[in-house]
């Protein structure tokens, strides 16, 4: 069992959907998983590590994470400009690291949304398979807390915000990012909203989950983020161990049987592949995924 694994049941943060109506109430419930202070990631499997695409490449290699990330920047700011307009690209390392994650090139960047509801298309849209999918939320207030503190207790050489609030949109400056996660050896995390923004960027609400990536993965990093209560005061954290559970990160696992009933629920409410990829793409994605339901070709042509 992993260090999150065993933070979700000890804090009641690993429910289990039991019908498509407690799915979308326990994904819309204000105060818990749906609260508009959480972002969130599908997966299309329950098994499913928190693993970025970094994570992934580098997996079973002893290569230096920060190191190989840097080479794959300068390879991709080498050729982008070739490809996209000066206007359009980026003008932070935070920026480029974004638009790389676009494009498939590895980044300590994990996707996720503001939206609820689009996360739970990508952790059910292959509905056609027998795996259990999940929804992760993640309040980003005491992670930015525990952050906020590393940072103070190592000498951070940047002037930080005095509320977690505020340190989304600071640490996404050059300065700071290269410092806290390029540079930085702090055992951080951060969720971060991107400063390039694509059209599939801005429908699909897109933000992201980061780590220093220098200590470990980033779900072990995070793990012991939320486990960590150092930067509570005494009288908080008392409190904390005999009357509350904590909620930083919350996992909402969705039966394999739900998963074509919730497909269809979120097409009516226009949450599909066309909407969320504004593009040819997106279209040529929608069509397939109608194709396979037979209860839209029953609808639309009759029985075939």
């Amino acid at each position: 069992m992993t260090k999150l694994h065993r933070y979700l049941r000890a804090n009641d943060a690993l429910l289990v959907a039991t019908d498509v109506r407690s799915c979308l109430e326990a994904i819309a419930s204000t105060g818990r998983i749906g609260s508009p202070f959480y972002y969130y990631r599908g997966v299309p499997s329950a098994k499913y590590h928190l693993e970025t695409s970094l994570d992934r490449a580098l997996s079973g290699k002893t290569w230096d994470r920060a190191r190989r990330e840097l080479r794959f920047l300068e390879e991709f700011q080498r050729v982008a400009h070739n490809h996209l307009p000066s206007p359009s690209l980026p003008t932070t390392v935070f920026g480029w690291l974004s638009l790389m994650q676009h494009y498939r090139v590895p980044t300590r960047l994990l996707d996720l949304t503001r939206s609820p509801y689009i996360a739970l298309y990508f952790a059910v849209r292959e509905w056609n398979t027998n795996t259990d999918a999940a929804v992760f939320a993640f309040n980003p207030t005491g992670l930015h807390e525990a952050t906020l503190h590393r940072l103070r207790a190592k000498e951070f050489p940047h002037s930080l915000p005095k509320y977690p609030e505020f340190l989304l949109p600071e640490l996404a400056h050059d300065a700071y990012f290269t410092t806290a996660f390029l540079k930085g050896n702090y055992s951080i995390a951060a969720i971060l909203e991107p400063t390039w923004v694509d059209r599939r960027q801005a429908s699909q609400q897109a933000a992201f989950l980061t780590s220093d990536a220098t200590s470990g993965t980033l779900e072990d990093t995070l793990a012991d983020l939320v486990v960590s209560r150092d930067h509570l005061d005494e009288h908080k954290r008392a409190f904390l161990e005999k009357n509350a559970k904590d909620w930083s990160v919350v996992k909402l696992v969705i039966p394999s049987n739900l998963k074509k009933k919730l497909f269809l629920e979120l097409a009516a409410m226009n949450v599909h592949a066309a909407t969320l990829f504004p593009d040819l793409e997106g279209a040529a994605l929608r069509i397939r995924e109608n194709g396979i339901a037979e209860e839209w070709v029953l609808a639309k042509y009759g029985p075939t």
